[in-house]
């Protein structure tokens, strides 16, 4: 009969099963390497975040959220690092391994990050995100079929989206077709019309044709503008974490981008109530109350802006835009004494500007709209071709300043301006219309023509082209 074996001989079995079984726990959050360079705020998500990873260190998700919670923040190598641990936890999980590709990218990792992207496509082939960024990859290897494969079923599943066409557009201008990546790119513009990326692309596209002039504006309109993303089932968990003040002042900008006005106002105020004396979240807070038309309210903030900085010429320009509008609410409320004053007290405030920074472009802008209110338009003309002189050249300036000529000097003056609109932009739709309408009063049918077929190429699907092809038709043109 065999002996029991004594207790301290079966401890050494009990402390190798108990090790054992430690090591099926998953893997520990990831933590800041530098943590004091943090803002204070981007610390404290982040501890909530590592917290809830370890409560259950074998949870996929908890995981990625903290990894979503880095990447917010820009720290690349720990948002790498943490979507890794989710990956191991969750290997099916196509967006966490989008997202870990991304990271990749921005830390320099180029081919570990193509290799998920084929992955995270292969798990999700339905998931337009992560097409449209491995069509991003396959254009940056110059394997141009597969990447313009990519980008046309972006296309066609988001046919009012600008990525597609914007894809494509590249696709073309990689094979040195710049005459149809130009067609594709002018294209993509027409869906998010401004979009600095898609400008920068198409002055690429111009200077390839010896477009120099057009060129030249769209690029430097462009310079450093980010490439426009598809928001994927992620986005709005990311948004919920950023938290230092520059990723939330670059997403109130975001927001009000997007005409996302309540939200943009609500985030920004509270970004004003930690930094009170920050002009760019001031000044952006003043913005967002004036698009939602709450002037009083759009005046105190632009005090409080003066009391920080008293010569900042953009709180005049905005000071002036706030009374003319208050001006234009009193007259129509049949107060034209208010009216007079509102007017008057903004005639003051752009004049301010335009003395404080007559080098901006804006400043001359503001005191214009302000002498066409009072019909003061010799005046607001030389304003507005200042503003043009000072490279501030939108549509909407040129089509002010042909309506204010055409009353003043009559049509073939202002002919000359659009014109020059014209020649200035070649995805001035609105500007080549008004000529077609301005030619053919004029009988002269075969300029009206030439531009509708201009419009026929840059924009056949265009409501405007249409509408112009219908005004000559109606004009026996």
């Amino acid at each position: 009969m065999r002996c029991p074996r004594p207790l301290s001989l079966l401890l050494p079995v009990l402390v190798l099963a108990s090790l054992n079984s430690c090591s099926q726990e998953g893997p520990a959050p990831v933590r800041l390497a530098a943590s004091s360079e943090m803002d204070p705020d981007v610390l404290q998500v982040l501890e909530q975040r590592i917290a809830q990873v370890e409560l259950d260190r074998n949870n996929a998700q908890a995981h990625r959220s903290l990894a979503l919670a880095y990447e917010a923040n820009t720290a690349w190598a720990e948002a790498e690092l943490s979507y890794a641990n989710a990956l191991k936890l969750e290997p099916d999980d196509a967006l966490a391994r989008l997202h870990r590709a991304i990271c990749l990218e921005e830390a320099g990792r180029m081919e570990e990050s193509f290799q998920l992207l084929e992955e995270a496509v292969e798990g999700r082939p339905d998931s337009l995100p992560c097409r449209w960024r491995y069509g991003l990859a396959l254009l940056l290897r110059d394997r141009l079929e597969d990447a313009e494969e990519q980008f046309r079923l972006v296309a066609t599943r988001l046919p009012n989206a600008p990525h597609g066409l914007l894809g494509q557009g590249q696709v073309a201008l990689a094979r040195g077709d710049a005459s149809r990546a130009s067609e594709l790119l002018l294209e993509a513009l027409s869906r998010s019309p401004g979009d600095a990326y898609v400008s920068f692309a198409l002055g690429m596209a111009y200077r390839e044709l010896g477009r120099d002039a057009e060129a030249a504006r769209l690029l430097t309109h462009g310079a450093g503008a980010a490439r426009p993303g598809i928001p994927d089932e992620l986005s709005d968990e990311i948004s919920r974490y950023t938290r230092s003040r520059a990723s939330r002042i670059a997403l109130a900008l975001s927001m009000l981008e997007k005409n996302e006005l309540q939200g943009a106002q609500e985030l920004l105020e509270r970004l004003r109530e930690q930094y009170p004396d920050d002009e760019a979240i001031v000044g952006n807070l003043c913005v967002a109350l004036m698009r939602q038309s709450r002037f009083e309210e759009a005046l105190e903030v632009i005090a409080n802006l003066l009391a920080i900085n008293p010569e900042q010429h953009a709180a005049y320009v905005n000071r002036s835009s706030c009374l003319l509008s208050l001006g234009q609410l009193a007259d129509e409320a049949g107060d034209a004494g208010m009216a007079r004053q509102h007017w008057a007290d903004s005639m003051a405030a752009s004049t301010e500007a335009v003395r404080l920074a007559p080098h901006i472009a804006k400043t001359h802008l503001g005191r214009a709209q302000v002498l066409m209110r009072l019909s003061m338009y010799d005046d607001a003309i030389l304003e507005i071709r200042e503003t043009l002189r000072l490279g501030h050249r939108n549509e909407d300036i040129y089509l002010n300043l042909a309506k204010l000529v055409l009353g003043l000097e009559g049509r073939a003056p202002a002919i000359e301006v659009l014109e020059e609109a014209r020649a200035e932009n070649a995805t001035f739709l609105q500007v080549r219309y008004n000529l077609i309408d301005a030619y053919s009063q004029s009988d002269q049918a075969q300029q009206a023509r030439s531009i509708l077929d201009e419009l026929m190429v840059a924009a056949p699907r265009n409501p405007l082209t249409e509408q112009a092809r219908l005004l000559l038709e109606g004009r026996g043109m």
